[in-house]
């Protein structure tokens, strides 16, 4: 059976469209994206030449650097050393009669303290006194939170704070970090100690304990031959596969 409708394409349904161009809804008009600038090579040499590798250099290679990149360190070694000599001077400060050195520098000028506290670090690397640093501030803030002092350092002093680090859930490196700061503040800034607390029988069980639950170490370790072979065996497989 022919259907009464004539189509909108043909007679006067056609006319009656073209006569009335806004009967349709106007589609928005989606620009094209913008183009991003290319990476300056010089930024990233390296991360160019890895972009087109040669043919020699195999697809692992080719994964696992091609996103290598190197940064240029803020400070110099110098100014590192610096600026830690400055922070060292700052912690000694917390009670200057309670170490030989800090009664060395104490009433004089700021310059003279930290070129004095810098010839006492001579010899140890950055990263160890950014380490020891850290340590040693965070006992210190603790003591001065709890209005107490740090220094001279005794054994009731580290049994409140190891306590503190218990109580807290700090990680098993933080109690290493705590003795290890303690010596170094000993031998090196010449803090004076009340005893032997490193050896107090309640320290030393705290230390032992907390190194006997910790977590199993995770390290990282360069790929072996055997392995690196492994993986581009199986790169080629699952290429051969479609995958």
């Amino acid at each position: 059976m022919a259907s009464d409708c004539v189509p909108p394409d043909k007679g006067m349904a056609r006319s009656t469209l073209d006569s009335m161009p806004n009967l349709m809804p106007a589609m928005p008009v989606i620009q094209a994206p913008l183009q991003s600038e290319p990476l300056d090579s010089s930024t990233f040499e390296e991360a160019a030449v890895k972009a087109q590798p040669p043919v020699s250099v195999s697809q692992f290679a080719q994964v696992a650097f091609s996103a290598r990149r190197f940064q240029k360190p803020m400070e110099t070694e110098e100014q590192q050393l610096h600026l830690l000599a400055v922070r060292f001077e700052v912690l000694l400060g917390h009670a200057y009669e309670c170490s030989s050195l800090g009664r060395v520098i104490k009433g004089r000028p700021e310059a003279e303290r930290v070129s004095l506290v810098s010839e006492a670090l001579g010899g140890k690397s950055v990263s160890t006194l950014k380490k020891r640093l850290s340590s040693l501030t965070k006992l210190v803030g603790w003591c001065s939170g709890q209005g107490m002092s740090a220094f001279p350092l005794d054994s009731q002093v580290l049994i409140e704070y190891t306590g503190h680090l218990i109580s807290t859930g700090a990680r098993h490196s933080a109690f290493g970090s705590c003795l290890e700061s303690c010596n170094f503040a000993r031998h090196i800034l010449g803090l004076d100690v009340v005893g032997e607390p490193l050896k107090h029988p309640l320290i030393q069980g705290r230390v032992r304990n907390v190194r006997f639950h910790r977590p199993p170490r995770k390290q990282a370790r360069p790929f072996q031959v055997r392995e690196v072979a492994f993986l581009e065996a199986f790169i080629q497989v699952r290429r051969r596969q479609g995958c």
